[in-house]
Parts: structure tokens; sequence; C-alpha cells
């Protein structure tokens, strides 16, 4: 819609790393639905949960996430993939918020992201692009997210807890195993890339509740962590998001 705007909306992707058979899961949970209702929330961030604390989970992934985010404890988040902005105190919504703002205000968007999906059977195909705010290099990634899982959760509030939504899937970006910031490129202010991802989903996975986030990292200290992100919808697309 602004073919030479570069003051892009900016998210944070919080990941929440939990599990079906983990009894103090639910208190998070909680917490990050009180947080999501709250109205100076929206559209400042994308949740995504990556269920790895038991392999029975039928949301489980097998992946080294955990580890590269250095998770000592379940329930914990992490803010935009740094291992350093870690939370778990689940009894604690107004630090979670305090955490949260105090990173969120820190950053600025570098890039945009901009992406649209066709599902066709059980191939997902997402075209995605980029669009920097500044010179330098970014990184993009994407994973497939799948909602409404049913499994029993171990210490369930009530039977709500028991549907698990934006567990991830599939992961696009992985450079090995404490590395997920995706595929690098480097462009000048108002430069754009493109990207093509083809995720094959499994028979048992219920493609129309499936969706994909994509984002960019950026260098921060030695590592690269999450700059922005979006969410974009099975069969949809979603396109450059400016600040007001």
């Amino acid at each position: 819609p602004k073919p030479s705007g570069l003051d892009f909306r900016r998210r944070v992707l919080i990941s929440q790393f939990t599990g079906t058979g983990c009894g103090y899961c639910p208190y998070m949970t909680s917490l990050l639905r009180t947080f999501k209702a709250k109205s100076e929330n929206k559209d400042r961030y994308v949740h995504c949960t990556v269920h790895n604390f038991n392999s029975s989970d039928p949301a489980y992934i097998e992946t080294s996430l955990a580890g590269a985010m250095a998770i000592r404890g379940y329930p914990t988040v992490v803010l935009d993939l740094n291992s350093k902005s870690k939370f778990d105190n689940y009894n604690r919504l107004d630090l979670f918020t305090e955490s949260f703002n105090k990173y969120y205000d820190a950053e600025t968007a570098k890039a945009g992201i901009c992406a649209s999906s066709i599902l066709d059977g059980n191939q997902l195909v997402v075209n995605v692009g980029v669009k920097a705010a500044e010179d330098g290099e970014i990184r993009v990634a994407a994973w497939l997210l799948e909602d409404g899982i049913y499994g029993a959760q171990s210490g369930a509030l009530d039977s709500s807890y028991n549907t698990h939504d934006n567990c991830v899937r599939l992961i696009f970006g992985q450079n090995g195993t404490k590395d997920f910031s995706g595929t690098s490129v480097k462009l000048e202010a108002g430069e754009t890339a493109s990207q093509f991802y083809i995720m094959e989903l499994d028979e048992s996975w219920v493609g129309e509740n499936c969706h994909v986030i994509v984002f960019v990292c950026t260098q921060n200290g030695s590592s690269y962590t999450v700059n922005n992100v979006i969410d974009c919808p099975i069969n949809s697309s979603v396109a450059y998001d400016y600040a007001d």
C-alpha cells in the first residue's frame, strides 16, 4: 500500500514451550490468554507453542529448539527466539507485561514482511516477500502451525485447555542445532527479496486449521534474534504492514 514506505509495524514472536504432560503449563496458557485479551496488546505479537515436553503429546515436535533457547524447565516463554528473554513466572502477569513492553519498545522493525499461501492436497506453497527498512543483513524463516489439536492436558483448568492452538508442526530456516534464524539476505533500505517454501503436511494434520508464521531475524550481539513476524492464514495473503 506504500511503495516508498519504510516504517513497518513490529511484532514480537512469543514462543511458549509446553506439553500435555506438564501439569503447570496450563497456568502459563492462562496468563497468555489474559495478556491477549487486553486491547493494548492487539497486533503487537504473534504466538506459537512448541510442544516438546512429552513425546506422547499429539502436538509433539521433535526439535532442538528448546536446547538452543537453553530451556531449563516447563512452562517457559521466550521472546523473539532470544535465549536471554525467557520468562517462567506464570503467576505474575504484571511482570510478564512489564518485560514484554520493555522488550517491544527496545526495537524498531528493520524489515517488513508479506506472504501468501496456497494449499493443494497435503502440499502448502508459501510465497514470502521482505522489504528492508535499513541497509544490512536479515534472515528469513517460516514455520507451519496448526490449531485445534485435541490432547488431554495434565493440570487442565477446564476443558478448553485440552484443545491446543498455534502448535509448531514444521520449521523452515534451521541452520544447525542451535541456529533457527533462517536464510540470509543482504538488502539496502527499500530493496525487496522473495522466498518460496514448499511444505508437505502430514496426513494426520488438518490443513484448514493450519497457518504459517514468517519472521525476519537481525544480528543481536553475537547471535540473530527475531526482529519482526507475521501470521499468514491458509489460502490467503498478508500485505506489508506499515506503522500508523
